[in-house]
């Protein structure tokens, strides 16, 4: 079981109605044994770093950045 940053795509809102517009988000994602996707966080992915971590910001940007190079993954893959 891993994880890395992803864009998932949502079609409807908290309460189960579809949105006019869809709209993308960065989270984490988190994988099953077998490598599926199996959950992710909420609320989306946030920049955050202690200030005596050098490049944290960058490191973190980096891997939000290789999200973006994926497949979006749709938020009706994931079990409510």
């Amino acid at each position: 079981m891993g994880w890395n940053y992803r864009v998932i795509e949502f079609t409807c809102d908290n309460a189960g109605r579809e949105l006019e517009t869809p709209y993308r988000a960065i989270h984490s994602v988190y994988y099953d044994k077998a490598g599926n996707p199996d959950s992710y966080s909420t609320p989306a992915a946030t920049i955050g770093w202690e200030a005596d971590e050098e490049g944290a910001a960058i490191s973190t940007l980096d891997m939000m950045r290789a999200a973006l190079d994926k497949p979006v993954l749709k938020a009706a893959l994931f079990k409510s």
